[in-house]
């Protein structure tokens, strides 16, 4: 069995040679035929979905409005420039390279490709651990509203969703598959997103006592900021960007 390294090379001679414009003899991977605005909802419904909505528990209130609204700015800035940079390195001496872990092999070498697919599937394991968390903890809240006394716990909660969960990547085998669950994610996203916000103004229309001092003494203003803009950083740096591409 060949290496990484070796079978980019063999792919790349032979890409060199047969001097071709098809797509697919680019690279070691099939691909696909997506339109832009299919690539465009993947990428705002699973990074910017309904749990942006807590970027004012997890940001602003430990940095403030000043630090808040300029650590976004900042970090927005430095992910466009980061993710603009990994674009121009998508495709190096005619070759293309469709996930992180092939441009840091191509660049680095075999150990940095071992290494960068090692971390992505762990980042892949906690963002998704994650999410089945989240999604128990909302089933078990819309259960406790109906009966706060029932037999659902939130360990059974947690299982559900994750046995669902997995039912889903299944039979979803790729991003392209995906289609319709796109529309629908998104929608009900912005549901949610549109109903939080009416009644979030509501709220802050009826309560006249509004305290916008950052909490905790100096001690504890110090980490939270810390882990503020370390969650800042994460959140504008998960992309997935020369691994979705549109052709």
């Amino acid at each position: 069995m060949e290496n990484p390294a070796t079978e980019r090379l063999l792919l790349q001679e032979n890409f060199t040679e047969e001097e071709t414009t098809d797509d697919s003899r680019s690279t070691a991977h099939s691909i696909s035929q997506d339109p832009w605005y299919q690539v465009g909802f993947i990428l705002i419904t699973s990074m910017n979905s309904a749990y942006v909505l807590g970027y004012s528990g997890i940001f602003m209130v430990p940095l403030g409005w000043v630090a808040g609204i300029t650590g976004f700015i900042a970090a927005a800035l430095i992910s466009f420039y980061a993710n603009y940079l990994l674009a121009r390195l998508h495709q190096i001496d005619g070759l293309r390279h469709i996930r992180y872990r092939d441009l840091a092999g191509y660049i680095y070498g075999d150990n940095m490709y071992y290494f960068t697919w090692a971390l992505q599937y762990i980042n892949l394991f906690m963002s998704n651990v994650g999410y089945i968390i989240l999604a128990g903890e909302a089933m078990k809240a819309i259960y406790t509203f109906y009966d706060n006394e029932g037999i659902l716990k939130l360990p059974y909660c947690i299982t559900i969703t994750g046995i669902v969960c997995g039912i889903f990547a299944l039979s979803i085998p790729h991003l392209s598959a995906l289609r319709l669950w796109l529309g629908v994610s998104t929608l009900l996203s912005l549901i949610y997103i549109i109903v939080t916000i009416v009644l979030s103004i509501k709220d802050g229309f009826n309560n006249s006592s509004r305290d916008y001092e950052i909490p905790g003494s100096k001690t504890t203003k110090f980490f939270s900021s810390i882990g503020a803009a370390a969650n800042i950083v994460f959140v504008y740096n998960s992309g997935m960007l020369p691994e979705i591409q549109v052709f």
